[in-house]
């Protein structure tokens, strides 16, 4: 499997958007978000249909069939990541409200994180339901838009009245060596 390549490919390209601060409005580089919906999304999705057309090859075409399925996910990647970060730092009449609304989200990023991977194995392995290889795409798509919207309001309504998620506040206490208030007494 080439998915261990994959994942460090898209670890390293966000760590090099971390490092160029692409999320920043004040960190200039719209350039390269341009350019990166610009590639990414068409030659991502080309790639990804290709793979899907010639399905697994052997002989001559394998070749082709482990490149398109080796670069589909990180080029799309990379066009998804450019147009939501394009989206972020945005002036449009949306841009506050979306930030407003996932904010949150990001500051609870670990325990949710966890939290998606305890609801998928749950759902998805054998010790569970089962569902793994069962369902439509497009059921695990509205699947996956149920659990963050879920996930959206729980942060939305856990940072009202607490500083931070529960996993991150005990990552906190492990690294500062003593417990830091969960508790917030400004609800606003």
């Amino acid at each position: 499997s080439l998915r261990p390549l994959r994942v460090l490919a898209l670890f390293l390209l966000g760590a090099a958007g971390a490092r160029l601060r692409l999320a920043e409005a004040g960190s200039g580089q719209r350039w390269i978000l341009f350019l990166g919906v610009a590639l990414g999304l068409p030659s991502g999705l080309a790639l990804a249909w290709l793979h899907k057309s010639i399905g697994p090859a052997q002989g001559d075409g394998l070749n082709l069939y482990l490149l398109a399925e080796t670069l589909a996910p990180v080029l799309a990647a990379i066009g998804y990541a450019a147009l939501l970060l394009a989206l972020w730092r945005g002036s449009f009449a949306l841009a506050r409200p979306l930030q407003r609304m996932l904010a949150p989200v990001g500051r609870m990023a670990l325990t949710h994180y966890l939290l998606q991977s305890v609801i998928c194995i749950a759902i998805f392995y054998r010790f569970g339901f089962g569902r793994y290889a069962q369902d439509p795409l497009v059921h695990l798509v509205a699947f996956a838009v149920v659990i963050f919207s879920a996930q959206v309001v729980l942060s939305l309504v856990w940072l009202r009245f607490l500083r931070q998620g529960p996993i991150e506040w005990l990552w906190r206490w492990q690294i500062q060596k003593q417990r830091p208030r969960l508790l917030r007494t400004d609800y606003t």
